[in-house]
């Protein structure tokens, strides 16, 4: 594996891997974000407009600016991650296929080129949808 190593490798751009990158970037962690379809993908193509946050609005701080007692609608939710991604080292389109230590780096496996970090936060998805 050649190429630049960045300090970490976040595996997946939902709103898991977002607020990790949200945390990581107010640390000053260099970082990417792989998604193998776009950031929110499950939100935007998984639920149905009528779906809600079941969590209020004071437990998605991450989401920004809603009511404490709030329940955001499913549309409204893919708006936010989409805000929130816009922010980050989002690069879409990156299905990581494995990740391998390489020395002391981590290579995530995917797209044209290794991706190589330091360490890598890998986020579970359901099983077979990596």
């Amino acid at each position: 594996m050649r190429g630049r190593v960045i300090d970490c490798v976040v595996v997946g751009g939902g709103p898991a891997g977002l607020a990790a990158s949200g945390a990581l970037a107010d640390r000053g962690v260099e970082h990417v974000v792989l998604e193998r379809d776009r950031a929110a993908g499950t939100w935007r193509d998984q639920r149905w407009d009528s779906f809600r946050l079941n969590t209020a609005g004071w437990m998605n701080a991450m989401l920004g600016g809603q009511a404490p007692d709030a329940y955001a609608a499913g549309p409204e939710v893919v708006r936010r991650l989409e805000r929130l991604a816009d922010g980050r080292p989002v690069r879409e389109g990156v299905r990581v296929t494995r990740l391998a230590p390489g020395g002391r780096r981590l290579g995530g496996y995917g797209g044209t080129a290794p991706h190589r970090g330091r360490a890598a936060v890998d986020l579970p998805r359901r099983r077979g949808r990596r």
